[in-house]
Order: C-alpha cells, then sequence, then structure tokens
C-alpha cells in the first residue's frame, strides 16, 4: 500500500484491487483519526482528490485505510490504517518573487 511513511507531492493512493468489478472506499484521517475525507473508486490507484490539496501542500502526518465495498454500500474487507507524512511544499522563495 501507498503511500507510506514519508512521501512528497504529488503522489498516488494504491493497493492490491480484489477484482475489476470490485469497488473501494478510501479514507484518510489526521493523526487523532478523525475522518478528513472518503471517497469511493473502482480504481486501485487513484490520485488524491483536490479538496485534500490544501492538508497535504501545508505537510504534516496522515492515516488512511481502504475497504472493498459491498454492493449494500457498507465495507467489507478493510485494510488497518497506514500512516504516512507528507514533506511541506516550500512556498516561493523572497528572490523569486517579483
Amino acid at each position: 500500500m501507498a503511500p507510506s511513511g514519508p512521501v512528497a507531492a504529488p503522489f498516488v493512493f494504491e493497493w492490491t484491487g480484489g477484482g475489476p468489478d470490485a469497488t473501494y472506499r478510501v479514507s484518510v484521517f489526521d493523526p487523532a483519526e478523525r475522518l478528513l475525507f472518503s471517497w469511493d473508486t473502482r480504481s486501485s490507484r487513484v490520485d488524491p482528490p483536490r479538496d485534500l490539496g490544501p492538508y497535504f501542500r501545508m505537510g504534516g502526518s496522515f492515516l488512511w485505510k481502504v475497504a472493498e465495498v459491498e454492493q449494500s454500500n457498507r465495507p467489507a474487507r478493510e485494510t488497518p490504517l497506514v500512516s504516512f507524512t507528507v514533506q511541506e511544499i516550500p512556498g516561493p522563495s523572497s528572490s523569486q518573487r517579483s
């Protein structure tokens, strides 16, 4: 599963999928395990949603997991939480400003 450990933006979420008809729910949490964002996908490799961009640009630690979603829209098999730390994206230096 990726990301895991220290990562630099941009990165993707990826995991070993269950099959061609599977639907997955990806969930991202803060270090206190409070849900920041969750989305469903049919792919086992996805870019982070744009809504998470501001969180990741600031850097910091996060947790995430993925669950295969049943037809009833309930999570079935679920991975354990995986931690990752996004390196802060530096802003333009004063020498680059006009």
